[in-house]
This record gives structure tokens, C-alpha cells and sequence, in this order.
């Protein structure tokens, strides 16, 4: 069953570099957000253009809101990385130290 007990190992170290990719992702999603708010002037496409500058605005907001949403699912994912890090080291490191005392006594 050691076998078992490995497969099931979370490495803090793996999921902490987890939670540096995801941030760096965040980061990045949140450039596009903030790149996604910058629109296009409707005199951009002219005056026979309206039609399509008002099509190319609501694609836009849409994308806009597309990203927002990811953004918010990003952030909220690596801020549970970390709380899931510091469950490890405040409770499961010192469960299995626990247990690892009470199964190696077996003079009794």
C-alpha cells in the first residue's frame, strides 16, 4: 500500500510553482482586460462605417466581459492554490508527522 500513499503526495514545492504559473496567467489576463476597456473611435470606419463600428463595439464589450469573467476565475483559483499551500504546511505536514509517531511504536 506505500505504493497508494505516494500516488496520493502533494509536493507544497509543485503546488506552490502551480500558483506562480496561474498568477503569472492572471497577471496577463488582466492585461488583456485592461487592454479590452481602450475602444475604437466609430469615425474610425468612416462615415459609410457606423453599421460596423457599432458591431465591432459590441464585440468588444463582449470579449471585454469574456475576460473579466476569466479574470475573476483566474485570481480565485491561485488565491485557493494558496490557501490549499498553507492548509498543507499548517495541518496535513503535521498530521502525518502525528501518525508517524503513533505507528512507530510498535515495541507495544
Amino acid at each position: 500500500m506505500a505504493g497508494d500513499r505516494d500516488a496520493m503526495a502533494v509536493d507544497p514545492s509543485e503546488l506552490a510553482s502551480h500558483q506562480r504559473r496561474i498568477g503569472a496567467l492572471t497577471e496577463r489576463v488582466g492585461v488583456a482586460c485592461d487592454a479590452a476597456r481602450v475602444t475604437l473611435s466609430p469615425d474610425a470606419f468612416g462615415v459609410f462605417g457606423g453599421g460596423l463600428a457599432e458591431e465591432c463595439a459590441r464585440s468588444q464589450r463582449e470579449g471585454g466581459d469574456m475576460l473579466r469573467v476569466a479574470l475573476t476565475a483566474s485570481d480565485v483559483h491561485c488565491q485557493k492554490i494558496g490557501s490549499w499551500i498553507g492548509d498543507l504546511d499548517a495541518h496535513e505536514l503535521d498530521l502525518v508527522a502525528m501518525f508517524e509517531v503513533i505507528g512507530g511504536d510498535d515495541d507495544h
